[in-house]
């Protein structure tokens, strides 16, 4: 027993070391052997020591191989920075990009391992670029054919970095082979994030936790201050004095309004929400503490004033604040309980009888305010409403970039033109390859390429134009095989459209570049848009309308819409935009075109008398002067010009050109949409007046610099895609246009409907009406006879013309010219009045005018307008003003044939 005690204290004296110095009573042996165990235990830990060594070697070497490699980056050469890098590329391609980062991780591993095992993490940090490499491999190399030299192939593509090299082009090749390029990207995307977590020592798990069991910070309100946390620990003497040090500025004791349990209240300590507890809950808790008081009160007066007498100002004692609910001050308690039933009761009988005045009150001002709806202001739709887009570039887009760029990069050097493909830049539906031409490479050079070049890309065409603000870069732009759609709900919620100051702004949509392109009307000021049938125009038109919507209230933008077709844009009748109803007659189209050019006329009146020059300086003055009403913009769109120029071309023409030449500055904007561009359609006179234009997809380049004075719109791929034009602009943009379906737009009309009822103009209606009936003045149809009134005013020659006209069967002005013996402008105003009487048909250009009544019809007419002395068509026009006696019509057309013989 000694000795194993002994023992026991030598150990723990040569463990402790200092009483071990101490210690004079114990043995040498003792000693000897503890020396021994401790020079024992240093000889074991000194015996793993050459690991650490080596792992910081490795680390270092590890380093050093990550900055040598980072140079590589920036083209660096020295021999043996060369021959790593090239080593690298050649084995892991594209995962040279991440080489250096990975081997920086590798250093940090084995430099901070601290004694644990890192050869698995180490493992994986350094496979990490193989397992990149076979990614962007399999998504974006081209593959190859298993009986090429692809070994070789894939080496030169690594070096290059066009491949993955020969390690993860390898496996690239092999899982695209097994799973397609999807599952080839699934694979090798899974095997990089778990090898990832291996290398940072993390399994899902953790990272699961991470995510999911995250601590929540909550704000913690300062509910309370610091002292009272520490009046939990007081005796109840304490607590309760600070109570009552704190009530004696209120008129009604504290300690009553306590529970008889003193220990709950300072769980709380929350001195504004007690000061805020109403009277009737006081009340309450008074009422409850009445029937369990069993102990003695203090006097009525200490009760009632809230604090002590006088006399003992400083003395607090618990025992009889610990009784408090004692029945003896019985006087005060009924004063107090007695209005305690009343308060209650009162109010419920008062409610429940005026809640059938007030339910009234309330539906009668319901029914006004339904009544003055119109006095509503405008809600603009919301943006939910319109479908957002989910498009997204995926791997097959971009092996298709690549192709085409090694492509077209042949292709321009198998012809002799010096020129490299500096960027690549996808658009929706067009990628534009940017190319740098060398100093004395002439551009037509390329531009007469634009078929070969279509034809290398497998194209249908491809377009071939200078890229604007740049030097010597020419860009070819080459149609996508998968088009992105541009939902307008892109265009709409963008800065650009939102952070647009006009209130006619339009989303147009996005051009190569992915940037949102807004149009300003009042900038254009006037807009043409053109193209064939299905291009894309009725879109464009809606995305307008629709964006004028989301931005202008009724007040500031009216709209007049004139639709030929019937079945563009009808949909829109009703919403509080439109000044009339949407116009589908092309009379009334003209008619509505002159009263714009009308309107604008006294728009320039009424700014000379006020002394402003524009709408945006009348408005700004009238928002400063009592009396004076703003003016709104007006915006005509014609959904289809060509009807409106068969119909009445004149008159439209020069309405149009009016409206064009001087509706700027008042505020009277043009958007004409037509697909038939043609020279007598859009005639020179319109394209002066209307400086800005949109093409779409046409047949031909000539039809193309009839809308854009150049060419480049007949290489258009169709569905939306568009030349965008503006006023002030060098050349063209290149714009695809947004996509808007015909569900979203009833949503939109619908909502906007819901919010304001349309309040049409009735003085524009009948003054268009006015000249319809003009236009028609007293034709009614085949066979319609002119009203009574209107008989003086035409032609004494008129029906001698028509005894002509029946005769030989075609109306034309020459003829009546040689047979009547007239002059050019009676002889046209003769065919005009006979147009109006329904005789002859409308002009039809070269042709002669279409007859529309019979020889039978034409005796009804005379004899129902009571002519007793029909008129001869062979006597010349001076015997006609003599007496003739009546003849019969059968007579009259004998005698005239024998004359003529």
């Amino acid at each position: 027993m000694a000795t194993t005690q002994k023992k026991t204290g030598g150990s723990r004296a040569s463990s402790g070391g200092s009483r071990a110095a101490t210690n004079k009573k114990q043995p040498a042996k003792t000693a000897k052997s503890a020396a021994s165990r401790s020079a024992g235990a240093q000889s074991k830990a000194s015996q793993p020591q050459p690991k650490p060594f080596r792992r910081e070697l490795g680390a270092v070497i590890c380093l050093l191989l990550a900055v040598f490699s980072s140079f590589g980056y920036f083209n660096m050469e020295a021999v043996f920075i060369t021959l790593f890098c090239e080593l690298i590329k050649g084995l892991v391609g594209y995962g040279f990009w991440i080489t250096p980062p990975c081997l920086l991780l590798g250093a940090f591993i084995l430099a901070f391992h601290r004694g644990r095992p890192v050869r698995l993490r180490l493992s994986c940090a350094l496979l990490l670029p193989v397992v990149f490499g076979g990614i962007v491999h399999g998504l974006a190399a081209a593959p190859l054919p298993w009986e090429s030299m692809m070994v070789v192939d894939l080496w030169d593509g690594g070096e290059a970095l066009r491949s993955g090299g020969v390690i993860s082009g390898l496996l690239a090749q092999c899982c695209v082979t097994l799973f397609t390029r999807l599952g080839c990207t699934i694979v090798f995307v899974m095997a990089f994030i778990l090898m990832g977590l291996g290398a940072f020592d993390r399994s899902i798990v953790d990272v699961a936790d991470w995510v999911f069991n995250r601590p929540q910070y909550e704000p913690q309100e300062k509910s309370a201050p610091r002292p009272h946390k520490a009046e939990r620990e007081k005796p109840a003497s304490a607590a309760i004095s600070a109570p009552r040090t704190r009530s004696k500025a209120h008129d009604i004791d504290i300690p009553m309004d306590d529970d008889p349990t003193p220990q709950p209240e300072p769980k709380n300590p929350q001195p504004k929400k007690t000061e805020e507890v109403s009277l009737g809950a006081i009340l309450q808790k008074k009422t409850h503490s009445l029937f369990d008081r069993t102990a003695k009160v203090p006097a009525p007066d200490q009760v009632l004033t809230g604090g002590v007498p006088a006399e003992e100002p400083a003395v607090f004692r618990p025992e009889p604040i610990s009784s408090v609910t004692n029945p003896e001050p019985q006087p005060p308690d009924p004063e107090v309980i007695a209005p305690v039933p009343a308060k209650p009761t009162e109010p419920k009988k008062i409610t429940r009888e005026e809640q059938a005045r007030a339910a009234q009150e309330v539906s009668n001002d319901i029914q006004e305010a339904l009544e003055g709806e119109d006095d509503k202001p405008y809600q603009y739709p919301p943006l939910s409403l319109l479908t957002e887009g989910t498009a997204s570039i995926g791997g097959e887009a971009l092996a298709e970039l690549n192709t085409n760029k090694q492509r077209l990069s042949d292709t321009i050097h198998s012809f002799g033109i010096e020129a490299n493909i500096v960027n690549v830049t996808r658009g929706p539906s067009v990628t534009r390859y940017e190319l740098e031409l060398d100093q004395g490479v002439r551009l037509n050079k390329l531009t007469n390429l634009a078929d070969d070049i279509a034809l290398a890309l497998g194209a249908s065409g491809v377009r071939i134009a200078p890229i604007p603000d740049q030097v010597s870069m020419v860009g070819i732009e080459v149609p996508n095989k998968l088009v992105s759609p541009v939902n307008i709900h892109e265009v709409i919620g963008s800065k650009a459209f939102t952070g647009s100051a006009s209130k006619v702004s339009f989303a147009l949509g996005k051009d190569i570049g992915g940037n949102c392109i807004v149009g300003n009307i009042a900038k254009l000021p006037h807009l043409l848009i053109a193209g064939t049938t299905g291009s894309g125009k009725s879109v464009c038109t809606n995305s307008l309308i629709v964006s004028l919507l989301y931005k202008a209230t009724p007040d500031e933008v009216r709209l007049i819409m004139v639709d030929p077709k019937m079945v563009e844009l009808g949909i829109y009748n009703g919403i509080p935009h439109l000044l009339i109803p949407v116009v589908t007659d092309p009379k009334k189209a003209a008619g509505a075109l002159q009263w714009a050019v009308t309107e604008m006329m006294k728009r320039y009146r009424t700014f000379a008398e006020v002394g402003v020059r524009d709408l945006a300086s009348y408005n700004a003055k009238a928002a400063k002067t009592e009396g004076m009403e703003k003016m709104p913009q007006v915006v005509v769109i014609i959904d289809e010009l060509a009807d409106l120029m068969l119909v009445a071309a004149k008159e439209v023409e020069e309405s149009i050109c009016r409206v064009a030449q001087m509706g700027r500055a008042s505020g009277m904007h043009l958007v004409i949409a037509t697909q038939r561009p043609s020279a007598d359609v859009i005639t020179g006179l319109m394209k002066a007046n209307i400086p800005s234009r949109i093409a779409f997809a046409v047949a031909s380049a000539m039809e193309s610099r009839i809308i854009l004075d150049t060419m480049g719109a007949e290489k258009q791929v169709g569905r939306g895609d568009m030349l965008f034009f503006p006023l002030g602009a060098g050349k063209p943009t290149r714009v695809q246009g947004c996509l808007i379906s015909d569900q979203e737009v009833a949503s939109v009309v619908e909502f906007v409907k819901r919010s304001g009822t349309a309040q049409y103009d009735d003085a524009v209606m009948s003054e268009i009406e006015q000249h319809a009936a003009e236009k028609e003045k007293g034709s009614k149809g085949v066979g319609g006879s002119a009203p009574e009134e209107a008989e003086g005013e035409y032609d004494e020659l008129i029906d001698a013309a028509a005894e002509v006209i029946i005769e030989t069967g075609q109306a034309s002005v020459s003829m009546l010219q040689r047979r009547l013996k007239l002059g050019y402008a009676r002889a046209a105003r003769l065919v005009d009045q006979l147009e109006e009487k329904g005789i002859v048909g409308p002009f039809e250009g070269s042709k002669p005018r279409q007859l529309l009544i019979t020889k039978e019809q034409w005796q009804e007419m005379k004899y129902r307008q009571g002519s007793a002395s029909p008129v001869t068509v062979a006597e010349p026009a001076e015997a006609l003003e003599d007496d003739l006696p009546p003849f019969d019509v059968d007579e009259a057309m004998d005698r005239a044939e024998e004359d003529s013989l």
